[in-house]
Order: C-alpha cells, then sequence, then structure tokens
C-alpha cells in the first residue's frame, strides 16, 4: 500500500529484517537485563562485538549483493540472541528449555490466527480493505484465544493496563 511497483523488490527485504526484527522484544529483554544487573561491562562488551561481528559478515557477503547482506545482518541479529540469553542467564536461573516453552503458546497462537486470517480474507482484493481485515482480524482472534484460554500473562496484561487506565 505504501511503496509504489518502483519500490516492489525492496519488500522482499523488509520480510527479511521483519523476520530477525521479530526477535527484537526477545533480544532487547536479556540485553537490559544484563544492564540492570549492574553489568554494564558484559554489556558494552557484547554490544561491541555485536557489531564487529556485522560489519565483518556484511563486508564477507558484500559480493553477493544486498540480499545476501540483509539476510545475513538478520540471521546474526537472530543468534546473538543466544549470546544474550547466556550472559543474562548468568544473573538468573533461567533455561533454554523454560525458554521454549514459554515463548511457544504464543508462537503457536500467532501461527493460528495468521493462517485462519489469510484463509479468511483471501477473498478480498481492494488492498485497504484486506489490509485492514487482516489487522483486525489477526489482533481480534489472538486476543480472543488468549481470553478463550484464561492465560495468565494475558489477564496480567489487562489488568495492568486497566490500573493505568484508572489513575
Amino acid at each position: 500500500i505504501a511503496i509504489t511497483d518502483k519500490w516492489a523488490e525492496s519488500a522482499k527485504l523488509m520480510q527479511i529484517l521483519c523476520i530477525g526484527g521479530a526477535f527484537i522484544p526477545l533480544s532487547h529483554l536479556f540485553s537490559n537485563l544484563v544492564l540492570s544487573r549492574e553489568q554494564p561491562s558484559r554489556y558494552r562488551w557484547s554490544t561491541i562485538a555485536l557489531v564487529i561481528v556485522q560489519i565483518a559478515i556484511t563486508i564477507a557477503v558484500y559480493p553477493q549483493g544486498i540480499t545476501a547482506m540483509v539476510v545475513a545482518y538478520s540471521l546474526i541479529y537472530i543468534l546473538w540472541l543466544f549470546v544474550w540469553f547466556l550472559l543474562a542467564r548468568k544473573s538468573i536461573p533461567y533455561s533454554l528449555w523454560e525458554l521454549i516453552t514459554d515463548i511457544t503458546p504464543f508462537l503457536g497462537i500467532s501461527l493460528l490466527a495468521i493462517a485462519g486470517v489469510y484463509f479468511a480474507t483471501r477473498g478480498i482484493e481492494n488492498i485497504y480493505w484486506l489490509l485492514a481485515a487482516k489487522v483486525v482480524l489477526v489482533a481480534s482472534v489472538y486476543v480472543g484465544i488468549l481470553w478463550l484460554f484464561q492465560d495468565v500473562t494475558f489477564k496480567e496484561c489487562v489488568n495492568f493496563v486497566r490500573n493505568r487506565l484508572n489513575r
């Protein structure tokens, strides 16, 4: 919707960056945990190492083109999540298995909502209505499933928002 045909090729790059960007909240959670536990030197050196690795890999894959560089950048960012996780794990007793089991239900619900809405909206041809329908329906299905199964995290979020609004 926002780009014209001359920018259509860049949509592929944006999709790749969105996949890498999906891991940003977890990465920031762990990096901020490292920083908040008064470990600024670990945070600093990890960040410096990440930048060095990104620059080195970008230079190495430069001959393969922009798509290869974007894929490499996204993969590095995804893999660096585990570096942050290992550094954070030194401060809290949290295993990789616990992380996976905490995330998996929400990932499953997201994929279920996206798949269901994809098939439900296939008949909509107007791109503006299609975008609006997908956004509203995916959000509604996701929240509906969390509400239906009385998810504890969802309840905590709702209560937090209610408390903020009642101030």
